[in-house]
């Protein structure tokens, strides 16, 4: 019965960051994995420039498998392209079972524990003893949720929290893809299409919240064959997935949710890597307070994704105000051929979080200005 300081449930960016930063603090660390890696994930595989960074800050090892590099993105209304501009950061496109089984080779070179297709049949919580389906049993200290949006862990720290979003995606091979990220803010009413390139490939999908398309499926294929793209109901894969919805709590005791088991995604873009990593490192700090200095678990965690919550919630009301079924076409076509605009966008809420969505108008009008005095 082996006895570990932290029992981490999934081993995805999350999950192997966390295992990672926990053993070269000194702690011992086990991670019990569903799948055997590298193993398939339903994800669009591109990162921002802020999820690079922490990478970096994290691993100070950049050098992650990608498919390739763009800084070019086009907007599409229909099949309208509304803008197309050049950005100043990278994004970074991967393919996630290469992405993540980098990570998970990293904790494992730090001496990590890792049981692969294996699954967590029991938790004892009172005990600090969780018996795997293989039939043993591992004694914790503290108990990580990073099993993603089904997080079956969850349940010991929010009963009622469920996903509120469904991902399609497929992958569409072709010899020649051109190398920008297109964005098709009409493929979903509540969220947005996408068409990302890989290499011989491009990851086509869709995000939308729950119960607003009865069909999605349908929508989904008219869609993208409109630009295109024939989907195969063989080679397509879906998902629910968090959308703006987080768990208000997500440590209870000695448990304790991360990434995508504790909703950590953009309310407008579903990004969720970034998120995973960065609680991961947040909660890496509240674990080594709580097991060296005795500090209250639930409570230091809490008040460290306090700003990760604060940035959902800022997104989730710009997208309720701003972007919703009755504006959402206008204040597109506000933006049409505005490359300006979207460039600064780009920049500075998708690449870097450098501001609040609430206050991003008011800043580019300042940036404006301030182009405006310098020529």
């Amino acid at each position: 019965m082996p006895a570990v300081d932290v029992l981490i449930v999934g081993g995805g960016p999350a999950g192997s960051s966390l295992g990672y930063m926990l053993q070269k603090s000194g702690l011992d660390c086990c991670i019990v994995d569903k799948a055997e890696f590298p193993r398939k994930k339903l994800c669009a595989g591109l990162l921002t420039q802020k999820t690079f960074n922490i990478i970096d800050e994290i691993f100070g090892d950049t050098t992650f498998p990608r498919e390739l590099t763009t800084k070019n993105i086009s907007l599409f209304l229909g099949t309208q392209r509304l803008s197309r501009v050049q950005a100043d950061s990278e994004f970074y496109l991967v393919d996630r079972a290469d992405f993540d089984f980098f990570f998970v080779k990293k904790y494992l070179a730090a001496d990590g524990l890792l049981y692969e297709n294996t699954k967590v049949k029991d938790v004892q919580l009172s005990a600090g003893c969780a018996t795997l389906s293989s039939g043993e049993r591992v004694n914790y200290k503290v108990l990580v949720g990073a099993d993603g949006a089904n997080s079956r862990v969850r349940k010991h720290v929010d009963e009622k929290y469920r996903p509120n979003a469904l991902c399609l995606e497929f992958e569409s091979p072709s010899p020649v893809v051109e190398e920008e990220i297109q964005v098709y803010f009409s493929a979903a009413r509540s969220g947005y299409g996408w068409c990302f390139p890989k290499k011989n490939r491009c990851t086509v999908g869709v995000i939308e919240d729950i119960g607003v398309d009865k069909d999605i499926k349908t929508s989904f294929s008219t869609f993208f064959q409109s630009i295109g793209k024939t989907i195969g109901a063989e080679n397509t894969a879906a998902a629910l997935v968090p959308f703006g919805e987080y768990v208000k709590i997500p440590c209870r005791d000695n448990v304790l949710l991360v990434g995508d088991a504790a909703g950590f995604a953009d309310s407008l873009t579903g990004e969720g890597v970034y998120f995973a990593f960065l609680s991961a490192k947040l909660a890496s700090e509240a674990i080594l307070g709580f097991i060296l200095s005795k500090d209250d678990l639930a409570k230091s965690y809490l008040s460290k994704v306090k700003s990760i919550q604060e940035k959902i919630a800022d997104g989730r009301r710009f997208k309720s105000l701003f972007f919703n079924k009755f504006t959402k076409t206008f204040l597109l076509n506000l933006i049409n051929g505005k490359t300006n605009v979207v460039k600064y966008y780009y920049e500075n809420m998708i690449s870097h979080y450098n501001m609040t969505y609430f206050d991003f108008v008011k800043n580019y009008y300042k940036a404006r200005q301030e182009r405006k005095k310098g020529r």
